[in-house]
């Protein structure tokens, strides 16, 4: 069974369009957007994680290139680009020119700790081959917080631990 797609153009598309050329504010553009699509956006990301400067400093480039201020990388459901999702797409057009980064989240994930985004691990396997600086290996988490992961996942093990056996 195919998934029915929920950011297809509403059947009022024009209307809306109008609506979007009377926002004042990106907070106008944002209420509206939420009013017509309330599961597009994901998440809101600050950066690239550290392991990826060179990403975080593309985008920096961008907006300094355009003279825009640098916002927040927005993660969004999927992008289509085809003639039934005009309004995402007139939304990521508008966030990227007020300085925002959009990205689907099969591209972007967020670090498990520190929530910087991270590369899926086929852009990262596209970054390796095409000779970016990238890390060894591609993991969820950003390598600076691996360690804190892991020692607080320990410390969980070991109070669960010391639980069961005071049980005993």
């Amino acid at each position: 069974m195919e998934e029915e797609d929920i950011f297809i153009d509403p059947p009022n598309v024009d209307e809306i369009i109008e609506s979007i050329k009377k926002c004042r504010t990106m907070k106008d553009i944002n209420d509206l957007l939420y009013e017509i699509y309330p599961k597009w956006i994901v998440i809101y990301l600050e950066k690239y994680s550290d392991d990826y400067p060179q990403l975080q400093s593309n985008w920096e480039k961008i907006t300094e290139q355009y003279n825009i201020k640098k916002c927040q990388m927005v993660i969004v459901q999927k992008i289509v680009n085809d003639d039934k999702h005009t309004l995402t797409n007139i939304f990521a057009e508008i966030y990227t020119r007020a300085g925002f980064i959009v990205r689907t989240k099969d591209e972007i994930i967020p670090c498990e700790k520190c929530f910087s985004a991270i590369p899926n691990i086929e852009t990262y396997e596209n970054m390796k081959k095409s000779g970016m600086p990238v890390p060894e290996r591609w993991l969820r988490v950003c390598e600076k917080c691996l360690p804190i992961l892991i020692e607080e996942k320990e410390k969980r093990e070991r109070q669960k631990s010391k639980t069961i056996d005071e049980e005993d």
